[in-house]
C-alpha cells in the first residue's frame, strides 16, 4: 500500500466513500460473503498496524508533534479498582442478580416476584443489536 496516498489529507467522508466504491468494485469479481471475509481479514491487519505504528510513534511523539497538528496524545491513567470497596460490590452484586429477575420476567408470561414479595416488571425493550456476520480468521 502506498502511504503517500493517504498522506494527502483525505477527510474521513472521502475514506468512507472510498471504502463503499471498494466494495461495489468487489462485488463485481467476488461474492458478498468472499468480500466480507476478506474485510474482516484486512480488519484484523489494520487492527495490528495501528497498535505496532502508535508503539513507535509513542516514542517519538515529544520531537515530532509539532508537525502534526491534527493529532493528540492522551496519557493513560490509573484504573481504579471499585471491586475492593465492600459496598461498590455489594450492589454490584445486587444489580446483578435484580437484572438476571428483570431478564426472566421478560421471558416470563405470568408475572414473577423477588424475595421482598414485589413483582418484577417486564422491562421494555430499549433497543436492538445489529445483525452481524462473524468471521473464524
Amino acid at each position: 500500500m502506498e502511504i503517500e496516498r493517504f498522506k494527502t489529507k483525505l477527510t474521513k467522508g472521502q475514506l468512507q466513500a472510498m471504502a463503499i466504491d471498494t466494495v461495489k468494485t468487489w462485488l463485481d469479481t467476488v461474492s458478498a460473503l468472499d468480500a466480507l471475509t476478506f474485510a474482516k481479514r484486512l480488519k484484523v491487519f489494520t487492527d495490528e498496524l495501528i497498535k505496532e505504528s502508535e508503539t513507535e510513534a509513542k516514542m517519538i511523539w515529544d520531537n515530532e508533534k509539532s508537525n502534526y497538528p491534527n493529532m493528540n496524545y492522551t496519557q493513560g491513567g490509573a484504573i481504579k479498582d471499585y471491586e475492593e470497596d465492600p459496598i461498590y460490590s455489594s450492589i454490584k452484586l445486587m444489580l446483578g442478580e435484580r437484572k438476571e429477575l428483570l431478564d426472566t420476567a421478560f421471558k416470563m408470561t405470568e408475572a414473577i416476584y423477588d424475595n421482598d414479595g414485589v413483582e418484577v416488571p417486564k422491562v421494555p425493550i430499549k433497543t436492538y443489536r445489529k445483525d452481524s456476520i462473524n468471521v473464524k480468521i
